[in-house]
């Protein structure tokens, strides 16, 4: 079997779909395009859509600097149902008796409280490292203990529906911020528990959905090179 050829220097804007997870979609691409060394620039869950910053060759060694850029988020919030993972992978379960819903005033509210530089726990089942170990690994070991709170930043929270139960957000971050963890802490301060039912990343610094290609629809002219990609940000 041939060797596969190192990736050129640059990167592309790719669309992850619902389903399979960051690492998949990644291989998916070196296989397409017979190419080795590919990374990632900010992983999605397997249950979150959108746009994703693959880089290969020299574009690696900026991997920190294009991971490190505001995100921009579409969710789905769920009141009155808990996850033991905060989002739609559960298990889930419905607290009884069934907790009073906020108002809408009240939801805007506390998303105002919740923006700004806040302090925010991860979600046990993240890929936050503690002493050398992924959270999720622990998780799955059986040792749900919650990560060590972290500062995060929100730089924005927009209620763009309401529907009794059903929430939809429109969210601005800064780079390690985790909806899963909006969502818990959301229904933990409304009193009515509350979790991820579906996340769409729409833009990861400068790149967004408008430039990203389908996965199974990646060719070679898609790369961006290494100039091309920092430009945009």
């Amino acid at each position: 079997m041939a060797r596969r050829a190192d990736a050129p220097d640059g990167g592309i804007i790719l669309w992850k779909p619902r389903g399979p997870s960051s690492r998949a979609l990644l291989d998916q691409v070196q296989q397409r395009l017979q190419w080795r060394g590919l990374g990632h620039c900010g992983t999605l869950d397997p249950l979150a859509s959108g746009v994703m910053v693959l880089i290969g060759g020299a574009a690696r060694r900026f991997q920190q600097l294009l991971t490190g850029h505001d995100k921009r988020y579409q969710a789905t919030v769920w009141l009155g149902v808990a996850s033991g993972s905060d989002d739609a992978e559960g298990p889930l379960y419905c607290p009884v008796p069934a907790p009073r819903l906020p108002t809408t005033d009240q939801i805007a509210h506390q998303l105002e409280k919740m923006t700004g530089q806040i302090e925010q726990v991860p979600p046990a089942y993240s890929a936050v490292r503690i002493a050398g170990r992924r959270s999720y690994q622990r998780a799955r070991a059986g040792d749900t203990t919650a990560p060590p709170a972290r500062t995060v930043t929100v730089h924005s929270m927009q209620l763009i529906e309401h529907d009794q139960q059903r929430l939809r957000l429109e969210i601005a971050c800064g780079s390690g911020t985790y909806i899963r963890s909006i969502a818990r802490d959301l229904g933990r301060e409304l009193g009515c528990q509350a979790s991820l039912m579906a996340l769409r990343r729409s833009a990861s610094g400068s790149h967004d959905a408008s430039m990203a290609v389908l996965p199974d629809r990646v060719v070679a002219s898609d790369w961006l090179s290494l100039e091309q990609l920092l430009a945009a940000q």
